[in-house]
């Protein structure tokens, strides 16, 4: 499995900052049209339904589709009320007002109260000690391990663009009978050259070579990576017709070197710990202020 500093982390940080960004470019959305959905309330303050549509017209469509997930878009709106209140908080003890706080608003991107607050009360956490690097790469191997591969081949029974039902169990009947004399022990190799319609492989004994699961056609990675070494598929079905597959070797994808991974380690216990503070600071808001969220 491909290392990944938490999984998420990236996007939730592009939203927190989108949010702030919106958050500092105007006072909060008031009035509230009395058919909006409130999502969300910190006293008299409210984020609704019509306003979470008027922050996507500013994002690309294609990052509009993620918020079409309800876990998503509640994460959205989370990260809106958290940099809502921070700034809140700031404003409430003058953070502006005072020389630390000047410093704060230039060191943050967007000169955002938000920031500035969180930067004052999350300072920088000290740097992960090599016992705590290495304890973490211990515990967490199969993080850093590479990406599996099987070797695979073959057979592909063809069903033709447009092929009606007659023409599709044809074409199973087929791959299912020659499927049954792979199992009963007839060369596969054999098998391909005389079966297959893949042209591309067929003349190889049907050889895929090795592959991980994000480089084949789909689905014959979902069926590969389910099997053992030797073992030969049912006929599995794609665009292009049915496949038998037969699995003869898997390379487990090796551990990375800790002196590889050990800075992104680091990034993501001070990460961690970073998140830790925000999070504590946040549940000390929620219940100061009285946020809701609503589902």
């Amino acid at each position: 499995m491909t290392f990944i500093i938490r999984k998420g982390l990236f996007f939730v940080t592009v939203i927190f900052i989108a949010a702030s960004a919106a958050l500092a470019a105007g006072p909060a959305e008031t009035p509230v049209p009395k058919e909006a959905a409130v999502l969300a309330r910190i006293g008299d303050w409210v984020f609704t339904e019509d306003d979470f549509n008027a922050r996507l017209q500013g994002f690309p469509e294609a990052f509009r589709k993620i918020f079409e997930d309800p876990v998503q878009r509640r994460s959205y709106v989370e990260r809106v009320v958290r940099s809502e209140a921070f700034a809140r908080a700031a404003r409430e003890e003058k953070l502006e007002e005072t020389e630390e706080g000047r410093v704060k608003l230039v060191e943050a991107d967007s000169g955002d109260l938000s920031q500035a607050y969180l930067q004052r009360i999350c300072p920088p956490p000290p740097e992960p000690t090599p016992e705590e690097v290495e304890a973490y790469y211990r515990s967490h191997g199969e993080e850093f391990r590479g990406t599996d591969t099987v070797r695979a081949r073959h057979i592909l029974i063809k069903v033709p663009d447009g092929a009606g039902e007659d023409a599709v169990n044809e074409a199973l009947e087929k791959a299912k009978k020659v499927r049954k004399k792979a199992v009963e022990g007839e060369s596969f190799w054999k098998l391909a050259r005389e079966f297959s319609d893949d042209e591309g492989t067929k003349f190889r004994g049907g050889d895929l070579g090795y592959f991980s699961r994000e480089k084949m056609m789909k689905p014959i990675p979902a069926a590969a990576f389910s099997m053992k070494k030797g073992e030969t598929s049912d006929p599995v079905r794609s665009t292009k017709g049915f496949h038998i597959i037969q699995i003869e070797d898997w390379r487990a994808g090796d551990i990375k070197d800790f002196a590889a991974v050990a800075p992104r380690i680091r990034g993501r216990l001070i990460q961690e710990k970073k998140n830790a503070c925000m999070d504590k600071a946040f549940e000390r808001l929620k219940e100061k202020y009285g946020i809701e969220i609503l589902p």
